[in-house]
This record gives structure tokens, sequence and C-alpha cells, in this order.
């Protein structure tokens, strides 16, 4: 694709982008200007309807202008745009289920699924001492039983004594 191209396609999209903004726009237009004229008229009115008017009386919902002139549309969906492909839909739909199946049922375990099953300690080995430690402070305070938590401080020990053997010699 072309520099020229690539420009007008560029064009294009903003050119459908405005005027779906434009649209959106004029129709928030036109519902401030018919709030604002039916609140105009209804102050002129409503002197004289109160006269002749019983405020007890419910209002007629298929007769107002609530049921003739909002949709609820308005209020809860944008307006379309028309440069919109229909298919856009169905297919993003479509990738999201065809990615979701072969994420979720088809695909096989690899290295870092592996990884990730393994415990903490086990890839985090330096971690596990302090933590211990700091474990057998707080049960002593606590009042709680301690030796197993100090016989796996010993073997760690014991580990740490036999890699560092091993290293010198």
């Amino acid at each position: 694709m072309n520099a020229i191209s690539f420009s007008v396609l560029k064009a294009n999209a903003l050119k459908s982008s405005l005027k779906a903004n434009c649209i959106r726009i004029e129709h928030l237009n036109n519902v401030w200007r018919r709030a604002l004229s039916s609140n105009a008229n209804q102050s002129n009115v409503n002197a004289t309807r109160e006269d002749e008017e019983d405020n007890d009386k419910p209002v007629k919902y298929t007769t107002s202008k609530a049921h003739t002139e909002w949709k609820s549309a308005y209020t809860f969906r944008t307006v379309p745009d028309p440069e919109q492909p229909t298919i856009q839909r169905p297919v993003m739909v479509g990738s999201l289920v065809v990615f979701m199946v072969y994420f979720f049922c088809l695909r096989e375990e690899n290295d870092l699924d592996e990884e990730l099953y393994k415990p903490l300690f086990e890839r985090l080995p330096h971690l596990e001492k302090p933590m211990i430690e700091d474990a057998i402070k707080n049960f002593k305070i606590v009042g709680k039983d301690t030796t197993e938590l100090e016989q796996r401080l010993k073997e760690l020990k014991e580990r740490d004594a036999k890699a560092a053997a091993a290293a010198s010699s």
C-alpha cells in the first residue's frame, strides 16, 4: 500500500468518525431544544392549567409527551455509525469464541504452565528460610508449637551447608 492510499484511508476514517459525531451532536441538540421548548410552553400554560385540571388526577402515559416523543433508545444506545460494517459484530464475537476455545480447551501445557504449578519455595528457595524464621517468632509469641518449623529450618541450614561445602571443594 502506498502512502497516498494510506492517507486516503485515514482521511475516510476521520470523515466517517466526524460524521458520526455530528449525528450525535445533532441528536443531542434536538433533544435539548425539545426540552427547552416544552419547559417554555409549560411555564406559560401552567397558570391556566392549574385552574382547569385537578392535580390529584393521575397523568395518562399514553397521551403524554413522554410516550410520543422520547424513546428509551435515546437513553441507552448511541446513534449507529452508518459507515460501520454490519459484519463487524459477528466477526468479533466469532474471533473471541475461537480464541477462548483454543486457550481453554485445546491448548497443551508447556514449560511455563509447569513452572507456574510449582510451589513458591521451589521457584524462589531463598525466601523460605526468612519466612520460617518469622513464623517461628510469631508462633512463640502466640504460644503455638514450633517443632515442625524448627525441624524444617534445620533441614534448610543443612542443605545450605552441603551446598556451600560442594561449592568450596
